[in-house]
């Protein structure tokens, strides 16, 4: 995997001091692999980084392997073994990995979310040429514990299906568990049986639990999955629990809103209208760590290489401005349209005021006017102590992005004119790498990790981008399909194999304490 090729755009870098550099989740992710950027050497070389590097690029290489050599999404792994599509060995080293993994890290039971199903070792015996190895056996266990784990995490049904989180005051997303909607999939591998459930569904009171549990059983149930004597049980619990709920997604219907904004109006009228745009690149392989190269990117931002090179030669804008820009969005993900946003941030210095933004701001757009190509401009103020420099908080009306949005700094790229954007990306990421000792679920990581998530997987490669590109491999619907969103490219195996190789590359902050 050999990544550093010098190019033309980087011999014009070299003389010019303007450079676009890969985001630094894709530095983590080749940690060991590729020479490390010198601000950042002390934590590319660290050897826990290495170690877990290593970890992820091996379980990614596997799956890749088993992706090439079994292209039909659709086909039962045993089944390519038996057909000699594949080696035993091979998936036996896949399954030992991906148990490795699982079971290291509490954060890395969210692969399950997405891991091909066909994939999955078939644990039910009907197949007396299928008959699981130990390294079959361990995965089922471990996905189950993870599985379990999973149902604990509650979050927005929509991040699983369009993104569409409603503005305040138009109601609040539904939240459930959706490891939930796994039932019908997991009980034909066999890795849970119809017990398993009884006992869960007995036991959970949580409605943001049970819910999607119970949609996920009635799918299962009308499959042909849980026979009529144990569902008639089965049934009458989820009744008696859920008297008021009705299952399926709860839909908000929006002609009966009487406040939504212009802005929202014009984003759902631009929505309907992206899908008839061609895509802005060809030939994307959403599942490489870096779809888009820095020698694209830099064409593609090269107004933003403008006007950080303005803002590096201007003597008041160099006081208060650092001459870089972190770039992220569609553009850098691979899925834009012709007309897609441009998506960037700029960094205000230590020790610059509120009340010199307007003024600082006007400049920038009187000697800098392509910034204007951003559609919406964000600002990172940043701050100095002893420990280096920090996110400082300003008013929350401002255009402005800190802590929070820390996982931008992961996967965007950044565009500079000079060296000054290096000490931003070393003192912010020494804050995250090197959280409490001996705390995996450190809530802080744990937090940072779900955004990356959700930037990575689901806004918008799932909502929209990988389909954009890609044809559909879903089967048809079935019965009741709609109470687990089936019509959500969630249930694509096309999808399931790009999103797992994305999460082991770019859904990663590295643990180094």
């Amino acid at each position: 995997m050999d990544e550093r090729v010098i190019t033309t755009q980087e011999a014009v870098e070299a003389t010019t001091h303007s450079r676009t550099t890969s985001p630094l989740g894709v530095e983590f992710f080749l940690a060991g692999n590729k020479q490390p950027s010198s601000h950042l050497a002390d934590i590319l070389t660290d050897p826990k980084l290495l170690e877990q590097a290593a970890q992820r690029r091996k379980l990614h290489d596997l799956l890749k392997q088993v992706f090439s050599e079994i292209p039909d999404p659709h086909k039962d792994i045993a089944q390519a073994v038996i057909e000699g599509v594949t080696e035993i060995s091979t998936v036996e080293k896949l399954y030992d990995s991906l148990s490795d993994f699982i079971e290291q890290d509490p954060n890395n039971t969210r692969l399950i979310l997405y891991l091909p199903f066909a994939l999955l070792p078939d644990m039910t015996g009907k197949d007396s040429t299928n008959i699981p190895t130990l390294s079959a056996r361990r995965l089922a266990g471990a996905y189950r514990d993870a599985w379990i784990r999973q149902l604990h995490t509650i979050e927005p049904r929509a991040n699983f299906t369009n993104g569409d989180i409603f503005e305040p005051g138009l109601g609040e997303p539904e939240r459930i568990a959706k490891a939930g909607h796994l039932v019908p999939e997991i009980i034909t591998r066999g890795i849970i049986n119809t017990r398993d459930l009884s006992l869960l569904i007995s036991n959970i009171e949580d409605p943001e639990i049970l819910k999607p549990l119970a949609e996920g059983a009635t799918v299962a149930y009308h499959a042909g999955l849980i026979p009529d004597s144990e569902w008639e049980s089965l049934s009458a619990t989820i009744d008696t629990k859920l008297k008021f709920v009705t299952l399926g997604p709860d839909m908000h219907d929006e002609s009966q809103f009487t406040h939504v904004s212009e802005a929202r109006k014009i984003w759902l009228a631009n929505v309907a209208k992206e899908a008839q745009i061609p895509p802005l690149y060809d030939s994307i392989d959403f599942s490489d760590p870096l779809p888009v190269k820095p020698e694209t990117l830099a064409k593609d931002f090269a107004f933003a290489h403008d006007a950080m090179k303005k803002i590096h030669d201007d003597p008041i804008l160099s006081q208060a401005l650092y001459p870089s820009m972190l770039v992220f969005g569609s553009r850098i993900k691979g899925y834009a349209r012709v007309n897609s946003d441009y998506d960037g941030a700029i960094f205000f210095k230590p020790g610059v005021t509120i009340e010199d933004r307007e003024a600082i701001l006007t400049r920038l757009y009187e000697i800098a006017p392509e910034i204007k190509k951003i559609a919406q401009l964000l600002e990172y103020w940043m701050q100095e102590d002893e420990e280096g420099l920090r996110f400082k908080e300003i008013p929350n009306n401002l255009k402005s992005v800190g802590a929070k949005q820390v996982y931008l700094f992961l996967n965007g790229a950044w565009i500079s004119h000079g060296n000054e954007h290096t000490q931003i990306q070393r003192d912010t990421l020494n804050q995250y790498v090197h959280l409490p000792q001996g705390d995996n679920n450190n809530p802080v990581r744990k937090a940072l990790l779900t955004r990356l998530e959700q930037d990575i997987l689901q806004y918008r490669l799932l909502h929209s981008g990988y389909r954009k590109v890609n044809p559909s491999h879903k089967k048809s619907a079935p019965t009741n399909g709609h109470l687990i969103d089936w019509n959500s490219d969630f249930w694509d195996p096309g999808y399931r194999r790009v999103a797992s190789q994305l999460f082991l590359s770019r859904v990663f902050l590295p643990q180094l304490d």
